[in-house]
């Protein structure tokens, strides 16, 4: 008997384990470059939520954003549903670009995908003044920026 109980429980476990991963699990990927006006003085203000953010100076005319989002192990539709959540939308001024990531609530505890990556690199002129903010992402910065009194970063990861 106790190993008509034991066989049931390891059963009864399989089909557990077997139940919690995704019935259709797929990728998707999202590769965007933007680009954008960079005059001496305009304010990169970023928004980016849980996107890591990397920022470099170089001696170019114009800010250049790469957008690289990727996740695997969802099904279809949640993938699809993250992939849009973590697009950047840009409002551009002519003494400001706003970059902003307003992501929807994740599955629960994280739960419901392999690996999922979003990223955001901006290459920018030298007078460009960042201001960046993520609430879990990282930040990065390289490079000279003269014109950022203070150089503004926050992030709460």
């Amino acid at each position: 008997m106790n190993s008509r109980l034991s066989m049931l429980a390891l059963h009864l476990g399989l089909v557990v384990a077997i139940g919690t991963f995704p019935a259709h699990a797929a990728q998707k990927d999202l590769a965007l470059t933007e680009t954008f006006s960079g005059p001496d003085g305009k304010t990169l203000l970023v928004d980016g939520a849980d996107l890591d953010i990397r920022v470099r100076s170089a001696d170019v005319d114009q800010i250049e954003a790469d957008i690289l989002l990727h996740i695997r192990g969802a099904g279809d539709e949640k993938a699809s549903k993250w992939i849009e959540n973590h697009t950047p939308a840009f409002t551009d001024g002519d003494d400001t670009l706003r970059i902003e990531v307003t992501p929807g609530k994740p599955g629960f505890l994280g739960l419901g995908w392999v690996s999922s990556r979003a990223r955001i690199a901006l290459l920018v002129p030298g007078g460009v003044v960042p201001d960046v903010t993520t609430t879990s992402g990282g930040i990065r910065v390289r490079g000279d920026f003269p014109n950022a009194h203070p150089l503004r970063l926050r992030t709460s990861a």
